[in-house]
C-alpha cells in the first residue's frame, strides 16, 4: 500500500506544480482573451492530471487486490465453518429433544 500512498503524493505534487505554473501565467495576462486562454490551459491540464492519476491509482489498487482479498477470504471461510458447526450442533440438539 505504500506504493499507492507514494503515487497519491506524487500526483498531488504534480497537480500543485502545474496549477502554480499556470496560475503565474494567468497573472501575467494583459487582456481578457489571454486570461481565457490561460484558464482553458489550466482546466485542460487539471483534467488531464486528474484522469491520469486516477487511472494509475485504480490500476495499482486493482493489482494489489489479491493481496488484500486473501486474508478476507480466509476470515470468511473460518467464519462460515464456525457458523456451520454451530448450526449443526443446534440441529442435533433440537432433534434430541
Amino acid at each position: 500500500m505504500s506504493e499507492i500512498g507514494y503515487e497519491m503524493k506524487e500526483t498531488g505534487s504534480r497537480m500543485a506544480a502545474d496549477f502554480l505554473a499556470l496560475s503565474q501565467e494567468a497573472l501575467a495576462c494583459r487582456t481578457l482573451g489571454e486570461l481565457m486562454v490561460s484558464h482553458n490551459k489550466l482546466m485542460e491540464q487539471a483534467s488531464t492530471n486528474y484522469f491520469e492519476g486516477v487511472n494509475k491509482l485504480y490500476g495499482m489498487m486493482f493489482n494489489s487486490w489479491p493481496n488484500v482479498a486473501a486474508p478476507l477470504r480466509e476470515y470468511s471461510a473460518a467464519a462460515s465453518d464456525k457458523m456451520r458447526k454451530v448450526m449443526a450442533r443446534n440441529c442435533r440438539l433440537e432433534m434430541s429433544l
